[in-house]
This record gives C-alpha cells, sequence and structure tokens, in this order.
C-alpha cells in the first residue's frame, strides 16, 4: 500500500516566516519615512532660503544706493538736511512717525544701530536685532509731486524741496530726484503669517497732504539681523576696518554734522526660522553673526544662518584685509 506524505509549514517556520516580513515592512516604512522627512526637511530649507533671498535682494539694493547724491556730490551741499543742533533747519512738513532726523539726517546716508528707539519711529522692533537707516536719491530723475520730499540739484548744490518750485539761484542743468530713506528691523510677528517673525522697512512717501512713513513687510522668518560696517578711515576707496553698530566712533560727527567714518560697505547677518516647528533637533550650537554670538531656543524650528556683503554705490566696493569682512556661510 503507498503512503503518500503530506508537507507543510510547521508552525515554528510560520513564525520565522512572519518575523522575516515584519522586518522587512518596518524596514520600508522606516526608510519611506526618512525619505518623507528628509524631503519635507529639504522643502522647508528651501522656502526659508527664498525668503533669505528676497530679504538680502532688497537690503543690497537700498544699501547700493545710499549717499547717492546726483549732481549735488555731496550731502555737504544739500540745503535743508539735519543740522548740529537743529535736526529741520527748513521747517519741513515731515512724517509725524519719526524724529525729523530719520528723514532729514543725510549726512548719515548709512546709520546702524543696536537700539530700536533710536529714529524714535514707534516701531515694535526685536530687542535682540540691530535697525539700519539708507538715506539718499533715488536713480530715476523725477517730476514734481507735491507733497512728496525731493532734492533739486544743480552741479555742486542742492535743496530739498515739498513743492514744484525751483529755486531761483540755481543755475545750470537742474535735476529732480525723490528722497529715498528706508529703514530696516526685525518685528516678532508678521501681520500676514501668524506668529512668524518678519523683517520690515519703513519707506520715506506722502500722502495726499502730507510726507508719510509706509511700514511693509520685507520677508517672514527673519528672527534677528545683525550689520555691520565697512569703514574707510584714510580716503583711499578702500575698506580698512569692520565697526559694529554699538561703536562711539560711528557717532562722531564734524563740524558740519557729517560722520568722520566714511561707509563704505555693509555685512549683513540673517538668522532665518520655519514656518513651522516639530522638528528634532540637535543641540542648538551658538551661531556667530560677524563679532557677535546668538543662541537659539530649542524649540523645535529650523534654523541658519546667513550672509552677505553690498557695497555702497561709488565707494569703490574695495576691499582690504578686513579679517571677516568677505565671507558667507550657511549653519543648519
Amino acid at each position: 500500500m503507498n503512503q503518500h506524505r503530506q508537507t507543510g509549514l510547521t508552525l515554528i517556520e510560520i513564525m520565522i516566516a512572519l518575523g522575516i516580513s515584519v522586518a522587512i515592512i518596518g524596514t520600508m516604512a522606516q526608510a519611506l519615512a526618512l525619505t518623507s522627512d528628509g524631503y519635507r526637511r529639504a522643502q522647508t530649507l528651501s522656502a526659508m532660503q527664498e525668503q533669505a533671498d528676497v530679504a538680502l535682494r532688497y537690503l543690497a539694493s537700498d544699501i547700493r544706493m545710499a549717499g547717492h547724491w546726483s549732481v549735488a556730490g555731496s550731502a555737504r551741499h544739500i540745503a535743508g538736511r539735519s543740522l548740529p543742533g537743529d535736526h529741520n533747519a527748513a521747517s519741513l512738513l515731515l512724517p509725524s512717525r519719526c524724529d525729523p532726523r530719520f528723514v532729514l539726517d543725510l549726512a548719515v546716508p548709512v546709520d546702524v544701530s543696536n537700539s530700536p528707539k533710536h529714529w524714535q519711529c514707534g516701531i515694535d522692533a526685536a530687542a535682540n536685532a540691530d535697525v539700519l537707516v539708507l538715506r539718499g536719491l533715488g536713480a530715476a530723475h523725477a517730476t514734481p509731486l507735491p507733497p512728496r520730499l525731493q532734492v533739486v540739484a544743480a552741479p555742486g548744490h542742492g535743496v530739498i524741496s515739498d513743492s514744484a518750485d525751483v529755486p531761483p539761484h540755481f543755475v545750470g542743468p537742474v535735476q529732480r530726484h525723490n528722497l529715498a530713506v528706508y529703514g530696516y528691523y526685525v518685528a516678532t510677528e508678521s501681520s500676514l503669517f501668524p506668529d512668524q517673525p518678519v523683517l520690515r522697512r519703513l519707506t520715506l512717501s506722502s500722502l495726499s497732504s502730507r510726507p508719510y512713513v509706509v511700514d511693509e513687510e520685507i520677508a517672514h522668518g527673519i528672527e534677528t539681523v545683525r550689520f555691520a560696517v565697512l569703514v574707510d578711515e584714510d580716503g583711499d576707496g578702500y575698506a580698512d576696518l569692520t565697526r559694529q553698530p554699538q561703536d562711539p566712533r560711528l557717532r562722531q560727527r564734524d563740524g558740519d554734522g557729517a560722520p568722520l567714518a566714511t561707509v563704505v560697505g555693509v555685512q549683513v547677518w540673517l538668522v532665518v526660522r520655519s514656518d513651522t516647528a516639530g522638528w528634532t533637533q540637535e543641540a542648538q550650537q551658538t551661531l556667530r553673526l560677524g563679532d557677535q554670538t546668538y543662541q537659539p531656543p530649542t524649540d523645535g524650528y529650523l534654523r541658519f544662518v546667513t550672509h552677505h556683503t553690498a557695497w555702497v554705490r561709488n565707494s569703490g566696493g574695495l576691499l582690504r584685509d578686513t579679517g571677516t569682512a568677505a565671507w558667507s556661510s550657511c549653519q543648519h
């Protein structure tokens, strides 16, 4: 009699097979999760970099035009600017929001400070960030647009004007430019993106009846900003050293109220923060922003530091050995 042996899987073999299957599935799930997390991280960092690029484009463009006085040649030759002891020498109609020097201190085209109250503009600025004001003339020729503050300039002299009149003593070719004043600061919360810090810009403009300062958002996710200025000490067009906003030598003036330090460039450091938290964080390292440090909180947000050096127009943009003056990096 033939006997047929039935074959099959034993319980132990089934358990081993199930264990292997679970391990394979677990590995695949983990790899998929890592891939998904890596993709989400890359997308987040890309969005952060985009905001940093926007901020730096605005800053670099405005820094470049600071101190441009057209055919007047120098702020010293422009009547109506702030003078020592007389912040509004021509009794011009000015924005009510800020101290007159915010608009009229033309002798200081690049004005940096580590105090958000420096220009008395009533801004709600982050305490751990620097502020920057840039003054100059718009590049394009302008038509009279009262009460917009403009500079009427002829070779070697000019005057701040809020009317369409040309001073009768002006001779030769006359040019008219809008007075350009920008103030950069960081606010702790964006009005467009809740719970997000934001880089904001004050811009001199006008309403129908008087000059006006517009306060606009430039780039969200900018948690702090630090500035340092590159100074030409000997008049050769080269940056000889770097000075920080708190350096008292930046406040030293001559008899006309012009700073003794000639700023030829501005270094900018931005700390950029992600839109959302929930990221697994390593121990946060102290970030270097020039010669200063920044200790970010361990709160689940991604951050990185980016740096840029922008040159002031007609300064030459020439760099001698200034230590940290020309480096650029990101720290994730």
